[in-house]
């Protein structure tokens, strides 16, 4: 960790005092406190004290006048001041990387935080004065150890993407499907067996990330999510897929146990972009025919022995993935392919050998 100086300090404090947008940058200093200066400026849009040593918060540091983004990620915080002035425009704070397991009441006087990051602190359980900002849009709480959330979060109409990764949920609360306005949801790496049938309440869901969970089947109304353009199940137990939403764009299936997709991936002519690799796929799944508008497509480690000829009807196409398959060679007709670029068809030379 960078050792200040107090020259450093008086140096970039000067520079925030000079500045219109008054940004006050003093993060990664090694700081193992937060320096008075600040309250000399007596305003600041923007302070930024991340990557520092801080164990402690002042509260005159949330009287700063105009404070709209407060950054205090990557501290050794255990707490926030227990009595403190609630700044009234404060837009975004972020205490991710901290050791917070509670937060003060005065937070939920924020009725302009739109953004609250609270990953990484070692969470067993949320703050219940999260679910009382009505003006949240984003809320982090990855990379704790969570595996349950407040019957209350359900409240926050406004909120707009959701980040639960790598925590402890088996199960996804309920109240997270009671969040319509959710346009992007993280709940990669837990260990979710599955996704309710209630998922199709999420209306406006753009994205998910479901990777890395022990997932062995999707609902069917998974294709009612008519908004949905990526998809993530790669790292699941997924053996087949359902019929899937017509909008898709992205859909990332690796490391998965499928042997066949079914007619599940014509139900998304939509998809450019689709990520096979890491199955027990024998075939290339005919189903792909249909999706001209592929651009890039990976079938790679997987027991696929041909590559058919209409593969060449997907005109699209510009990288193609076929590596570690029992293939013999590139088929000379993929040479017509005249918008690839890549190509990969590399086998393991050990593999060759023992076939």
């Amino acid at each position: 960790m960078t050792i200040p100086t107090d020259g450093e300090v008086r140096r970039r404090l000067a520079v925030a005092g000079e500045q219109a947008a008054r940004v006050v940058d003093l993060s990664n200093l090694g700081l193992p406190e937060v320096p008075a200066g600040i309250a000399e400026l007596g305003a600041a849009d923007w302070v930024d004290l991340s990557g520092n040593a801080i164990a402690t918060v002042p509260s005159w540091l949330f009287d700063l006048d105009g404070l709209v983004w407060l950054d205090l990620s990557g501290n050794r915080l255990a707490e926030l001041p227990g009595a403190a002035s609630a700044p009234a425009g404060l837009r975004r704070l972020d205490l991710a990387g901290n050791r917070l397991s509670r937060l003060p009441r005065w937070l939920a006087e924020l009725t302009r935080l739109a953004w609250l990051d609270l990953a990484g602190n070692g969470l067993t359980a949320v703050p219940p004065v999260v679910a009382e900002l009505p003006g949240l849009r984003h809320l982090d709480l990855a990379g704790n150890r969570l595996a349950d959330l407040p019957v209350r979060l359900a409240d926050l109409a406004a909120l707009d993407l959701l980040r639960l990764r790598g925590n402890a949920f088996t199960t996804l609360p309920p109240q997270v499907y009671r969040l319509p306005g959710l346009t992007g949801l993280d709940v990669a790496a837990n260990g979710l067996s599955g996704l309710a049938d209630a998922v199709t309440e999420l209306t406006e869901l753009r994205w998910l990330d479901a990777a890395d969970n022990r997932i062995t089947r999707l609902p069917a109304t998974l294709r009612s999510l008519s908004r949905l353009r990526r998809l993530d199940l790669s790292g699941n137990r997924l053996t087949e897929l359902p019929g899937l939403p017509a909008a898709l764009s992205d859909l990332d299936l690796r490391g998965n146990h499928l042997r066949h997709v079914g007619p599940g991936l014509r139900e998304a002519p939509a998809l450019v972009r689709l990520d096979l690799s890491g199955n027990s796929l024998t075939e290339v799944p005919p189903a792909l025919r249909e999706l001209t508008g592929l651009t890039w497509l990976g079938l790679a480690e997987n027991r696929i022995s041909e590559a058919p000829e209409w593969i060449c009807g997907l005109t699209e196409l510009r990288w193609l993935f076929l590596a570690e398959n029992p293939l013999d060679g590139p088929p000379s007709y993929l040479r017509s392919m005249s918008r690839l670029e890549e190509l990969d068809i590399r086998v393991d030379p050990a593999e060759r050998a023992a076939r």
